[in-house]
């Protein structure tokens, strides 16, 4: 019975994470800021949200950099087959930091099973521009 349990809780936990990744830290200051891009993986179209949170824990609706495929935070976007997208957050003064999801949400394609990976990179540039990675969901597809 307890490995049954076991295997139950594993499957439960796998199931409620499907089409969602979380962003376990994000920062913007004057000098760093935060780049993201998601990728899709499958045959079909994909529709993604990247939604932030600040350190009060209110939604982050900054500025994007350099977007590709997206065109603002906490909005549904729709990524094409093998593509991906990409954006850095606009550094200010106020400096912001918290955590956030991206949520995947069902392609129409009866059957189509829908994949997208991620990655983040914190870019720091005082005296000489380095960065660190942020990782979402280990790397692996979700």
């Amino acid at each position: 019975m307890k490995k049954y349990t076991i295997l139950a809780l594993a499957f439960s936990n796998l199931s409620a994470h499907a089409g969602n990744a979380v962003i376990p830290y994000w920062t913007v200051t004057a000098s760093e800021t935060a780049c993201f891009s998601v990728s899709n993986i499958s045959s079909s179209d994909v529709g993604f949200k990247v939604t932030l949170f600040d350190q009060n824990g209110s939604k982050y609706s900054g500025a994007l950099l350099y977007p590709v495929n997206i065109s603002a935070l906490d909005q549904d976007t729709n990524l094409p087959a093998k593509s991906s997208a990409s954006f850095c957050l606009q550094k200010n003064s106020s400096n912001k930091f918290g955590h956030g999801f991206i949520t995947t949400s069902e392609s129409s394609d009866e059957g189509a099973k829908n994949f997208v990976v991620a990655n983040g990179r914190q870019v720091y540039s005082v005296n000489s521009a380095h960065s660190a990675l942020i990782p979402i969901n280990g790397g692996l597809p979700f």
